[in-house]
């Protein structure tokens, strides 16, 4: 097969998300001519998502600890580099101004994810950039070139090819497993992909339907065979089918792991974590006011959510607490002691449907961290979540999608370079 017979491309990006637009604009504005393979009709679709539309760009405090991989050693040496100051100047280069919010996650200064994809797209038209929507990839192979197969058999011949499809999370925005399959046919490990920052399913339903539509600011620990693994702070989200909320997709992705592998897995909740035991019970010994008497119910409104009050009373049901007369030191600490001590029993995750990210991917063992190219297939390059690579949340993801999309645009040699 001659370059004369076909309508060869020079770089090829399977994928118009962040890593795959990033790539492109750092690849085009070295001269290479860029082809983007996009299966929507749209370009960066989760970044429009992402931080409920507000685009939680990336994070502050990067550091290679806010990561998770098989192979931890591809983190640290790709995260050398470029240094995040690299990657906020790459995005101001296309007009995205930064501001900072808490937790030191970073959010473009209009709060609008559809100013960064407006920008990211502006770029790619004045560098002449193609892009093909509506192609998705059903097969790719490598003969002196890549062929590149479309389900309606549409064929892209390329020299270069970087895939940045994305993980197999949030299938509404495109979230798919078929580019995985395909690598893993060219001879590529893939790590077992599963859902990460994702809800919990709970199967004891008393707590899950009984508080169902409260959000609460609680520390819960995440319990692994019976030994505790993680804790976090932040609010929960008590759902019809578990739990939800911030501090929840922080804890998921080691449950995700532990459930995958057959653990139990359970959190255990403290519903009031701003009241050591002991502050609690000094809180709730001051309250109790004899002559006034209320119902138990009616008194603990003070303090907790009317639908919290419930449970928690019912877990003391054998104490027969009525009303404020009823309440004594040792009836108050196992008052506290549930208050602080709830138990959930995890299931599973919400899967990937609900999962912002994957666990997973294409194995870094295989893939050059200083070029993200792949150390199996000459000219293949890899970015963003198709690599087994996943962040915690709050920027983390967004920012080694920026950071592999700017590694693999520069290491691509274009035609002045081989």
């Amino acid at each position: 097969m001659g370059e004369g017979s076909i309508k060869l491309k020079e770089f090829v990006i399977i994928g118009a998300g962040a890593s795959g637009l990033g790539s492109a604009i750092v690849a085009a504005r070295r001269g290479l001519k860029v082809t983007i393979l996009e299966k929507s009709s749209k370009a960066g679709r989760k970044i429009f998502a992402s931080g409920n539309g507000r685009c939680n760009i990336g994070n502050r405090f990067i550091s290679t600890d806010r990561y998770h991989s098989s192979y931890p050693e591809f983190i640290e040496k790709a995260f050398k580099q470029y240094s995040p100051n690299d990657i906020w100047q790459f995005l101001q280069t296309l007009g995205i101004e930064i501001d900072e919010e808490s937790e030191g996650r970073l959010y473009p200064m209009g709060r609008y994810a559809g100013s960064v994809v407006d920008m990211l797209l502006a770029e790619c038209d004045r560098l002449k950039l193609e892009i093909i929507y509506n192609f998705e990839v059903s097969n790719i192979q490598k003969d002196k070139f890549f062929i590149i197969t479309s389900l309606d058999n549409q064929k892209i011949y390329a020299k270069y090819l970087l895939v940045a499809s994305g993980s197999m999370a949030a299938p509404s925005l495109g979230g798919s497993g078929n580019i995985l399959d395909i690598l893993k046919h060219l001879g590529h490990n893939i790590i077992t992909p599963l859902p990460a920052l994702v809800a919990l399913n709970s199967y004891q339903k008393r707590w899950a339907k009984g508080a169902e539509g409260v959000k609460k600011e609680a520390f819960i620990t995440l319990n692994i065979d019976g030994e505790d693994s993680l804790s976090k702070q932040g609010d929960i989200l008590f759902t019809d089918y578990g739990l939800s909320g911030l501090a929840v997709l922080d804890i998921s992705i080691e449950a995700s792991i532990a459930l995958n592998s057959g653990s139990y897995c359970q959190l255990n909740i403290d519903l009031m974590p701003e009241y050591s035991s002991s502050a609690l019970s000094k809180l709730l010994l001051s309250r109790i006011d004899k002559d006034r008497n209320l119902p138990v119910k009616l008194w603990l409104s003070g303090v907790l959510h009317k639908k919290l009050i419930e449970l928690v009373l019912a877990e003391l049901s054998h104490l027969n607490i009525k009303s404020e007369a009823n309440l004594n030191r040792k009836s108050i600490k196992s008052l506290v002691y549930a208050i602080k001590h709830i138990s959930m029993p995890i299931s599973n995750t919400r899967g990937f449907k609900y999962a912002e990210v994957s666990l997973g991917g294409v194995d870094c063992k295989e893939i050059n961290p200083t070029t993200m190219e792949s150390k199996k297939i000459k000219n293949l390059y890899f970015a963003g979540e198709i690599m087994d690579i996943t962040g915690d949340r709050g920027g983390f993801n967004f920012y080694f999608a920026w950071l592999s999309g700017i590694i693999s645009g520069n290491s691509v040699k274009g035609k002045n370079e081989r």
